[in-house]
């Protein structure tokens, strides 16, 4: 029983840091938590940065979509993260991330009892409601 939950730890973790590196970015997009309260469109407006509001992802955490407006294709690391930096410094900001693309889900689990599928259907189970005593 250890060794196959060895091997099953193993192939996890292995798979989640192979994961992690084939992660990359979309190039002039932000992803930018806001303090309650704050509008993004003011924001925007007010900032330095030459940056609007191109959706709402979250609207109870404030949290939107930014795209920069200036005409630069490619940006070096240097000066991505000197933007994320200036906007992060913002006290309107709760935080700031590049939008990532290629994040791909874990992949579904299945168990290894033969007859899980017969018990994952508990509509098709004849008995007494929960909670009654006959």
């Amino acid at each position: 029983m250890k060794k196959i939950f060895c091997i099953v730890m193993a192939t996890v973790l292995t798979w989640s840091i192979h994961a992690q590196n084939s992660i990359t970015y979309i190039e002039n997009q932000l992803l930018i938590q806001l303090a309650q309260g704050v509008n993004a469109y003011e924001f925007a407006a007010n900032s330095l940065q030459s940056i609007a509001p191109k959706r709402l992802l979250s609207k109870r955490l404030n949290i939107w979509l930014f795209q920069f407006t200036d005409d630069t294709e490619q940006r070096s690391t240097q000066q991505r993260n000197a933007r994320k930096n200036n906007l992060s410094s913002n006290s309107d900001v709760i935080h700031v991330q590049n939008n990532h693309t290629g994040i791909v889900s874990r992949p579904s689990v299945t168990p290894f009892d033969v007859i899980c599928t017969q018990n994952n259907h508990i509509h098709a189970v004849s008995g007494p409601p929960v909670g009654l005593r006959l």
